[in-house]
């Protein structure tokens, strides 16, 4: 067999080989557990968003028959009938003389004494945790888009305190700049994102594991000792 036609050695490949597969194949399985993450949460939220549909369903038809009730109340004759005789009882009470203070005044009126209201169920505080996360995964979700098409090369994440001089300077710096800024355990605000801290489980993963290509990550911890330094600097 002539020389040429011999397979060539490719046994110096394999190392390279198999560690480009096994990268592959954690990167497959980071993707997997994304996409049932993610359709996990879309579920529940379709599931909470169905639950909500349902109970405004019943209010409306509760309140369309309540209004009808006070409607064909107010029509029928022993309404109208007391009505008049209320009246006619007003026309023909005595005005009160200047002098005197009639009784049931303000200052002689019993003080009211507000009633709380009732306490919210486990399962109504769950739905509007669940609700009140998927509103702020929403606003994450554009302004990560918005970071995208921004004309800047760096997108900014900051952990600290909007009233800090320091973490001002950074907001003002990286909005002359055109670079899209977020600001950790702050509300969303003048253009710059943010990630409330009641937001449970946190959605700061989310925001880590953003991909923004062709422009660099920088998270910046402006205020010390800031709970957001657990994501710069991990656990010992």
């Amino acid at each position: 067999m002539a020389k040429r036609d011999r397979p060539g050695d490719v046994s110096r490949y394999w190392p390279r080989l198999r560690e480009e597969a096994h990268e592959l194949y954690r990167e497959v399985g980071t993707l997997r557990g994304r996409v049932r993450q993610l359709e996990r949460e879309l579920a529940a939220a379709q599931n909470i968003a169905d639950r909500l549909r349902a109970a405004n369903e019943r209010l409306t038809a509760s309140v369309e028959q309540t209004r009808a009730r006070l409607r064909a109340m107010e029509r029928s004759k022993g309404w109208r009938l007391i009505m008049k005789v209320r009246r006619t009882v007003r026309r023909r009470k005595p005005a009160s003389s200047a002098g005197e203070v009639p009784e049931g005044t303000e200052e002689n009126a019993p003080v009211a004494v507000p009633t709380p209201g009732p306490e919210p169920t486990f399962a109504q505080r769950r739905a509007a945790e669940a609700a009140r996360r998927a509103e702020v995964a929403a606003e994450l979700a554009a302004w990560i888009d918005d970071a995208k098409r921004a004309r800047g090369s760096i997108v900014v994440v900051l952990a600290g305190d909007r009233s800090a001089g320091t973490t001002g300077s950074f907001i003002d710096a990286a909005k002359e700049a055109g670079d899209p800024v977020l600001l950790l355990d702050a509300e969303s605000r003048d253009g710059v994102g943010g990630i409330p801290t009641d937001i449970n489980p946190t959605l700061v993963p989310d925001l880590l594991s953003m991909d923004v290509s062709g422009k660099e990550r920088l998270l910046v911890v402006t205020v010390p000792g800031h709970a957001g330094i657990r994501w710069v600097v991990p656990a010992q």
